[in-house]
């Protein structure tokens, strides 16, 4: 893992986690692959997925029960309610994916018009019709950047193009909308609170709209906090959660930690837990049930706790190796060697 900018906080000794890490039990997974994803929609209605399984739990994790995907090779998975869902599979373009929707919980799946260009992230607001989707496209001759390209590593992206589309009819057409700024590295988080507010990443660029999308503009660093808060221009995966229309967080999976009090017009760094590494896992998740408590997993692979809003943390006692953490309401489960985790008060 590369170091930040910005300083980092070292574990004390002395701090205790108010929970701790309780088995739940095996999850499923298909002969290829684990479980590598998980999402709950209360404390007992849930998901499991890989690239090529998905399974639903009505009794918080407990037993799974497996759901036909509409086609092979699953990209990516959201589900807003018990009943509505997204999936996106993999397409022999690469390029593109196809969008399915679910209306009754898995059962049947309706194809949607291809998303735009490679698009990943994916935001709906509540019933479905409403969203977004952020990516890239290949542009050759490359478009006029008007801030670093980025994104050198292998492979070369320097040609990429960063985009936003909106949806106002549940995918079937999708509109462009436009960044302020231009650089090389694919949009790789979105997150909206409602139909007009929300706040999108690209590289080490942070984006917000008061009005949909129509128009967005680029946020700040306040003066206080340093201002290579993301790792350069990376194409690193991020993690938004709001607690209200004004306080928020952003994770990074390479170990950036940002909190905003204004809705995403500025932004200020926190000190991490720890320094560790990027691995395959969706590092940087972070989740809080109220504006000091909240939990993060890091990109060492362990779950944190803090009760001071992220200025400080303490590990929460459990198993090693954690690589998906997922949070609704106040209940939090994660995964540590193909088992399923729940994240407890400590004297319970």
């Amino acid at each position: 893992m590369k170091s930040l900018a910005f300083a980092l906080l070292l574990v004390s000794g002395s701090m205790t986690a108010a929970s701790r890490l309780v088995e739940v039990g095996p999850l499923p997974r298909t002969t290829t692959y684990p479980t590598t994803e998980i999402q709950f929609l209360n404390r007992l209605d849930g998901w499991a997925s890989n690239p090529e399984g998905l399974w639903r739990t009505q009794d918080g994790g407990a037993s799974w029960i497996g759901v036909a995907l509409p086609q092979p090779n699953l990209r990516n998975l959201r589900f807003d309610s018990v009943d509505v869902g997204w999936a996106v599979m993999a397409s022999d373009e690469v390029s593109r994916g196809h969008l399915y929707r679910t209306q009754n919980d898995g059962k049947t799946w309706q194809m949607q018009p291809d998303l735009p260009e490679a698009a990943d992230a994916l935001h709906f607001t509540p019933g479905g019709s409403v969203g977004w989707a952020g990516g890239d496209k290949l542009s050759d001759p490359p478009p006029p950047l008007t801030i670093l390209p980025g994104c050198l590593d292998p492979p070369d992206k320097t040609l990429l193009e960063p985009e936003i589309f909106h949806t106002t009819d549940s995918g079937r057409h999708w509109i462009k909308q436009s960044l302020p700024e231009l650089g090389g590295c694919p949009v790789g988080g979105l997150s909206f609170r409602n139909e007009r507010e929300g706040v999108a990443v690209s590289g080490s660029h942070l984006y917000y709209t008061l009005d949909g999308g129509n128009t967005w503009v680029s946020a700040t660093f306040s003066r206080d906090c340093s201002p290579d808060l993301l790792l350069g221009e990376q194409d690193q995966q991020v993690s938004f959660f709001f607690y209200d229309a004004k306080i928020g967080w952003l994770g990074s999976s390479y170990g950036s930690l940002l909190k905003t009090v204004d809705g995403g017009k500025t932004w200020c760094g926190l000190r991490r837990p720890e320094q560790g590494f990027r691995g395959l896992g969706h590092f940087g998740a972070v989740f809080f049930d109220s504006p000091q408590h909240g939990w993060i997993l890091g990109s060492e692979m362990n779950v944190y706790e803090t009760t001071d809003g992220g200025s400080s943390w303490s590990k929460v006692p459990g198993p090693e190796h954690i690589y998906e953490l997922n949070c609704r309401d106040d209940r939090c489960w994660a995964i540590s060697n193909g088992m399923l985790y729940r994240i407890e008060p400590q004297d319970r």
